[in-house]
């Protein structure tokens, strides 16, 4: 039997999230993907509203981006519709076919990586824009520090 301990500061909170997310692989994500008509907030046809309107104010403009966590495509189609070269990297090889479906569909040029973004090999000042909405809430706490200083 498993005894909860409730999560009193931020160390616990952090040793829930490492312990959620150890076990996850290409099955547990492929899994998640599997069912494209299941109600999931990510799973809708359109880009995220922050990144529309970061475009529409200027804060972002037009280059090469990284999307980190691309899942179905939708932020890196619409990167792509309005001009950008897009890399969309995803651990889930169901999500890169999603998204490669998605990119397809719409007759837009989408480059997707299926790998660990902890494997992916970046060349300093490779990107103008690296965008994530779907990626770092998905990283044990602990991996995600060394991810930040990368």
């Amino acid at each position: 039997m498993t005894t909860e301990r409730p999560v009193t500061n931020t160390g616990d909170l952090l040793n829930l999230l490492d312990r959620l997310l150890q076990r996850a692989d290409d099955a547990w994500s492929n899994n998640l993907f599997a069912d494209r008509e299941k109600p999931c907030p990510f799973f809708v046809d359109w880009p995220d509203e922050i990144l529309v309107a970061d475009f529409a104010a200027g804060l972002i403009q037009l280059g090469k981006v990284l999307e980190l966590g691309c899942g179905n495509g939708r932020n890196a189609t619409y990167m792509a519709s309005l001009g950008c070269i897009v890399d969309a990297v995803d651990f889930s090889s169901a999500a890169i076919d999603w998204a490669k479906q998605r990119t397809q569909a719409a007759g837009l040029p989408v480059n997707y990586i299926h790998k660990s973004i902890f494997e992916l090999e970046v060349p300093s000042e490779s990107y103008d824009v690296v965008y994530d909405s779907g990626c770092f809430h998905h990283i044990p706490p602990i991996a995600g520090r060394v991810m930040l200083s990368w």
